[in-house]
């Protein structure tokens, strides 16, 4: 590959990526690697950095051309190991290099500590699982890492259950499941993996208190029903685009579609995607709409619902949002309902709708400080033309404070083409329902808020009396494992044979009573009962 002509002690380099048509998302480097201290970095990150024109989707070939010092250059991409790149005698020669080098996290999140399962239980180290066609298996409090591919596959199996595990690091998806039915995903910290879950093709799929962890996305189902997402905290969603997303419903169709009380956390300059390993400022890092239902549709009866999710922060992006809807390129999404998410500082706009049939967005609050990519609070719009229908869409009760990267009120915008069946009794400050003013009531400490709709809830316990005819009442213990330490909960001996449990987070308890006498003496355990907060 010839050089161009020398400028000013620069070469001018054409620099040809041959990449087959399914793997065209590619980020680039270029790092010289001549002096540390003269390093610069030149990024093109699938087209939307202004150093290159953008691609085609699906190119076979992308030219990447840049004015570089005389220098030897090192270059990598999300699907190719790396390669090295040295001018010699005006040719350019790429050498490919076998791995990439991890780069450290400079910002580690707070997670369960590694060997141990979320719930305290020890764990079990377990190669990585491959299945076909199995069902009726459980991987319960096993620890599975994989340097090599993804972690945890099944295809076309029935009644999987993954629970009280530790998944990753893992080269791959952490858990990657494409067809069959009936898969429960809960308890479990997944990190450190392409996508932390993956799910395709699949039916009746629970993914349930998890804790994820830096994966290019969270949770990502395709052409999945019956998909619950509910209660798990993700962190940290590196991309690159169009990776990048917490949870991704991608043509997810039919009833029983949530995602629900999830707590999804980004740091907007904290790093380094670890399967890139090129050391980047949070502005390369690509977390994108936090909440994308691209394509996805629920039923008039049950329509898909998004309830209750507190986004904290993102960024960096130029489209990246805290929940989008109606995204598509084919035909948009319908029957979705978007209620009582707490939205703090997620990217360049806070809740979009980029079209669709019956979309209702109600009680939400949205809080965005001004930063360079800040855009709008709440916006609707035909995104994909007029080809695409905008209608029945209620917008009511939401409240917004919103400002955008020159630091004026934006809560909300559209662009007039959307049909709009219910607009009413939003909080955008002194002009209702219009652009205008900031609702200066929510501030950044709505994080702090618990969604009504998730409110910690109560067990109710009952159990037979003793038939003793001295009992002066009754202790009550609760563990968080079957097997687990107790807790006495009753501070005093209680006289009925009843006992509300409040206050508890979404998790399973299980309890014993105990009967005592009026010289204080106590009986031995009852049977146990468990209690499951969803």
């Amino acid at each position: 590959m010839q050089i161009g002509n020398t400028l000013n002690g620069c070469i001018a380099a054409s620099i040809l990526i041959e990449t087959p048509m399914n793997l065209y998302k590619i980020i680039a480097a270029l790092i010289l690697l001549s002096s540390a201290a003269e390093a610069q970095q030149i990024y093109g990150y699938d087209g939307t950095r202004k150093l290159f024109p953008a691609p085609a989707l699906g190119v076979e070939g992308l030219v990447y051309s840049t004015k570089m010092p005389n220098g030897s250059y090192e270059l990598r991409t999300v699907r190719i190991a790396g390669a090295t790149l040295s001018t010699v005698n005006g040719v350019l020669t790429l050498t490919i290099t076998p791995t990439i080098p991890p780069v450290p996290d400079p910002d580690p999140v707070t997670v369960p500590t590694t060997g141990v399962g979320p719930d305290g239980g020890a764990l079990t180290v377990t190669a990585p699982v491959n299945l076909s066609g199995v069902s009726n298996r459980t991987y319960d409090h096993v620890k599975i890492s994989n340097p090599n591919g993804p972690c945890i596959v099944a295809a076309g199996g029935s009644n999987i259950k993954i629970t009280n595990s530790e998944i990753g690091p893992c080269k791959g998806h952490g858990i990657y499941l494409t067809g069959g039915s009936s898969y429960t995903i809960s308890n479990n910290y997944v990190h450190d993996t392409w996508n932390n879950i993956a799910i395709e093709f699949a039916s009746n799929v629970s993914v349930i208190r998890n804790i994820l962890d830096k994966g290019s996305s969270g949770v990502y189902g395709q052409r999945v029903q019956g998909f619950r997402v509910e209660r798990n905290e993700i962190n940290n969603q590196l991309g690159p685009h169009p990776e990048g997303q917490a949870v991704q419903f991608n043509s997810v169709s039919g009833a029983g579609n949530t995602i629900k009380c999830n707590t999804i956390r980004n740091d907007v300059y904290w790093g380094t995607p670890p399967h890139v390993g090129i050391p980047v400022t949070g502005a390369d890092v690509r977390n994108e709409d936090k909440i994308n239902t691209f394509g996805s549709s629920g039923t008039p009866d049950s329509p898909i619902l998004i309830a209750g999710n507190k986004i904290l922060g993102g960024g960096s992006s130029p489209s990246g949002t805290g929940i989008n809807v109606g995204d598509t390129f084919d035909g948009p999404g319908a029957y979705t309902d978007v209620f009582e998410n707490i939205v703090v500082n997620p990217g360049q706009a806070g809740i979009a709708l980029s079209g669709g049939t019956r979309m209702r967005f109600r009680n939400n609050k949205v809080f965005g400080a001004k930063a360079a990519y800040t855009n709008v609070g709440i916006t609707a719009w035909k995104a994909y033309g007029d080809g695409h229908p905008c209608v029945d869409i209620e917008v009511t009760g939401n409240k917004v404070n919103w400002f955008n990267r020159d630091g004026a009120p934006t809560p909300n915008w559209g662009d007039g083409k959307c049909s709009f069946s219910l607009v009413s009794g939003n909080s955008y400050g002194s002009n209702q329902n219009a652009t205008g003013g900031n609702d200066t009531t929510i501030t950044a400490a709505i994080a702090n808020e618990t969604p009504g709709v998730c409110a910690v809830t109560t067990a109710s316990l009952s159990w037979e009396p003793s038939v003793s005819a001295n009992v002066a009442g009754y202790n009550v213990y609760r563990s968080l494992l079957p097997a687990g330490e107790e807790t006495k909960i009753t501070p005093a001996p209680v006289n009925a044979a009843t006992l509300l449990d409040s206050g508890l987070k979404p998790g399973s308890y299980y309890y014993t009573a105990t009967a005592v006498d009026t010289n204080g003496n106590e009986s031995v355990r009852s049977n146990q009962a468990i209690a499951v907060i969803p």
